[in-house]
């Protein structure tokens, strides 16, 4: 009897410690939420962003990520794609469930509204993450909002936004090589005038990674 419950009692740690692989990321104070929209994940409650055409929501995780969208009106149809995941999800009342296995970037559409989805960013864990004070690294952290304008990437560097982090501006890389701009923080375009700025432009560069970012509220191409 002692081994059994002892048996017991370890897979459901072992289940426990896998269910919690979820890492989310708190915004800067003052962002602009999206008003109909509610988000949870694995019981968690994360924030969702409000744009000009979407509202979106991002997270990592790895395992199951069991996804809760509460839409504030009533819901008499819903589409998540794309299509080929073949994602199950359930309605009750205002509440569309549905479990993800795997990172994928995602798009629900409520009641045929194809101009005002919500998009669920996904991602996997993030591995090998950049030293804050490496002088090869332009480091935006977490928890602010970033107005650096225009910066120059360098051969060599690695810009990194963090979760949790926003930055105002755009990012230009000319001639470089061995760049790379990644994370799971937010570029935000929208300081600029329409044609203005692209939020990445990379010109005669050679080995460039752009990996994890979200880019919003771009006036002219994104990249």
């Amino acid at each position: 009897m002692i081994r059994t419950a002892l048996t017991i009692f370890t897979g459901f740690c072992l289940f426990q410690l896998h269910a919690q692989k979820l890492v989310t990321y708190t915004p800067p104070e003052g962002t602009d939420a999206a008003p109909e929209f509610r988000v949870e994940v694995n019981g968690e409650e994360i924030f969702v962003y409000n744009t000009r055409i979407a509202a979106f929501t991002t997270f990592s995780f790895e395992g199951m990520a069991d996804i809760k969208v509460t839409f504030l009106s009533p819901v008499y149809h819903f589409d998540i794609r794309p299509e080929s995941r073949e994602i199950k999800a359930e309605l009750l009342g205002d509440q569309i469930s549905f479990s993800l296995e795997e990172p994928a970037n995602i798009s629900l559409e409520v009641n045929r509204n194809i101009k005002r989805p919500l998009f669920i960013f996904a991602g996997p864990l993030e591995t090998d993450v950049p030293e804050k004070g490496d002088e090869k690294v332009i480091f935006f952290e977490a928890g602010k909002v970033h107005t650096p304008g225009e910066v120059i990437i360098e051969s060599d560097q690695t810009v990194y936004i963090e979760g949790g982090a926003i930055v105002r501006g755009h990012f230009m890389a000319s001639q470089g090589k061995n760049i790379t701009i990644r994370g799971r923080g937010i570029l935000d375009n929208s300081r600029y005038g329409k044609g203005e700025y692209r939020p990445i432009e990379i010109n005669r560069c050679e080995n460039v990674l752009i990996q994890g970012i979200i880019l919003t509220e771009s006036r002219h191409w994104s990249c």
